[in-house]
């Protein structure tokens, strides 16, 4: 999606998200212990994230600011 920001006495400007939803097939308490690691380790702050418990493991929706953060994110958890 496109985030629309406005910064007061400037043009306005677009921002681009990426946005990446993947299930873990895990504990609530281990994915969240996994995805802090990873992020910590990559140096990335995602925008945005929800992690929600399913029927088996956990959803997981990340919004990151750079391309490059969602795509590495897709490629670690994407099973």
């Amino acid at each position: 999606g496109v985030c629309e920001l406005k910064k007061e006495h400037s043009p306005e400007y677009r921002l681009a998200m990426y946005e990446v939803e993947v299930h873990l097939q895990m504990k609530l308490a281990d994915a969240m212990g996994e995805l802090r690691v990873w992020l910590d380790h990559n140096d990335y702050v995602p925008v945005s994230f929800e992690i929600s418990k399913k029927t088996e493991g956990v959803l997981v929706r990340m919004v990151f600011a750079e391309d490059r953060a969602a795509r590495e994110f897709k490629r670690s958890f994407a099973r």
